[in-house]
């Protein structure tokens, strides 16, 4: 009984320990004035605020549905704020799980609360998560992945959280979706390299039927919800759209049209002089290809779906695609600057602010939002971006020392692997997808220091053993 009660007490502290630290994670919201504001954003508060009462408006395409809900549920249609002290939350949960995996109890808040505030003051972490946006769930998808495959023992409600969190992650945002197919061969090949295999591959074998029934569900619930919402089955409604984005970006679009415009009669082909040769340009110079062939209307520029196929069936163009992929890749790797997005000119004037206005006519939009730090153009990165640079630099040091000098375990090493492919399949997914972007490697770079802290707190500190 007297040990009950003692587990209660502990369990009770360590709830209240989680739920205050978890604010050093929206600090960065806290000096702006206001969460961080993407220009998608505004769509997904849009969404969110229109579930329910579709027929008032016509609902923004969206690459995740599931953030909508996310944000529309935990909001309470009440303030913004919510939504970012729940990632907040969500993200100190699972940093302090990992922690336990390598941690003796009596170490446990002392090193979680120095790598938290490492990560908070000169990472990416707390700008990704203090932002209205999906991309925090990235970084959720890897670290329950990783929880996931850890072989400590787990109850029933804690793979029951693992995989809501998953689940969550993937309807987030459509290239978590790649993310968690293509994470699944890469810890295949890893554990099969592992002396345990042999002894552990009923559980390995259970634990990636998991991940595939949780892949499997997540794509029934995207393509229902599509179904649902705009009449589609399909992963994304836009998705030609941007594929199509990402061909132009490419580069050889011009040259392809002037070749099978002969036997062709695509509406494209009137400019295959003049295609946009940049993904953005494609998207939004309102005089060009885009445009002129239906814009945002899904239903009139159809015919992209079948010159995606052409390109990537014609064994010349299906290469070069695949050359630009990787030049991306290499570029989308070491492209992770804080702030890419978060711009001033979200004011009273833009259609984001109107859209947000419109559905979620609150005060802290109308006084909060304007006086934020952003919206006054007093946000300046140069100097988080110098912090961030110097952290990673320091961290790759240390993960390099470590591994050159063998001072890892089982554990260390299985973490190190998903963390690093994690990253590097993050690049992959998104340069295959959309163009080079900051904001798309800067929401899981901050998982190298992650790693590198617990390295530093475990082997150079004076720590035991991990495994205890």
């Amino acid at each position: 009984m007297k040990l009950c009660i003692t587990n209660i007490i502990n369990r009770n502290k360590t709830i209240y320990y989680l739920l205050v630290t978890s604010i050093f994670f929206i600090l960065p919201a806290i000096y702006n004035g206001y969460p961080l504001f993407y220009s998608d954003s505004a769509v997904y508060i849009k969404f969110a605020m229109l579930i329910g009462n579709i027929n008032n408006g016509s609902l923004p395409y969206l690459s995740g549905i599931g953030y909508a809900f996310f944000l529309r549920l935990v909001s309470f249609k009440a303030t913004l704020w919510l939504v970012i002290l729940v990632q907040g939350l969500i993200l100190n949960f699972l940093i302090y799980r990992v922690l336990f995996e390598f941690f003796p109890r009596n170490k446990l808040v002392y090193s979680h609360f120095f790598i938290i505030l490492v990560l908070v003051l000169f990472s990416s972490c707390g700008w990704t998560a203090s932002q209205l946006m999906p991309d925090i769930f990235t970084s959720f998808l890897i670290l329950a992945t990783f929880l996931i495959y850890s072989d400590n023992r787990k109850s029933i409600a804690e793979y029951i959280l693992l995989s809501v969190l998953i689940e969550i992650s993937i309807l987030s945002h459509l290239s978590n979706l790649t993310i968690a197919i293509l994470n699944i061969p890469a810890l295949i090949i890893f554990f099969a390299f592992r002396k345990e295999f042999r002894t552990n591959r009923k559980i390995l074998l259970s634990k990636t039927i998991l991940m595939i029934a949780l892949i499997a569900v997540s794509v029934f619930t995207i393509v229902v919800m599509n179904k649902r919402y705009y009449n589609q089955y399909t992963l994304s409604p836009t998705g030609h759209i941007f594929m199509m984005a990402r061909l132009a970006d490419a580069g050889f679009m011009n040259e392809f049209l002037n070749e099978h415009c002969k036997e062709k009669s695509y509406k494209l082909c009137e400019y295959k002089d003049s295609f946009p040769e940049s993904y953005e340009k494609f998207l939004w110079d309102t005089k060009g290809a885009f445009y002129q062939t239906g814009g945002w209307d899904i239903t009139q520029n159809q015919e992209y779906k079948q010159v995606i196929r052409d390109v990537l069936t014609t064994p010349k163009y299906f290469y070069l695609f695949t050359l630009n992929c990787s030049d991306h890749f290499l570029k989308q790797t070491i492209s992770f600057k804080t702030g890419d997005g978060l711009y001033s000119w979200f004011n009273k004037e833009s259609s984001q602010y109107l859209t947000v206005l419109e559905n979620f006519n609150k005060p802290e939009i109308r006084n909060s939002f304007q006086s934020s730090k952003q919206i006054s153009g007093k946000l300046n990165f140069k100097y988080v971006n110098i912090l961030n640079d110097i952290l990673l630099v320091i961290s790759l040091l240390i993960i390099i020392w470590c591994i050159i000098r063998k001072s890892t375990n089982r554990k260390t090493v299985q973490f190190t692997y998903v963390i690093i492919s994690g990253v590097l399949i993050n690049a992959v997914s998104t340069s295959a997808m959309s163009s080079v972007f900051d904001r798309f490697q800067s929401r899981v770079i901050w998982l190298l220091p992650f790693l590198a802290c617990i390295y530093f707190a475990t082997y150079i500190l004076p720590h035991k053993n991990l495994d205890h």
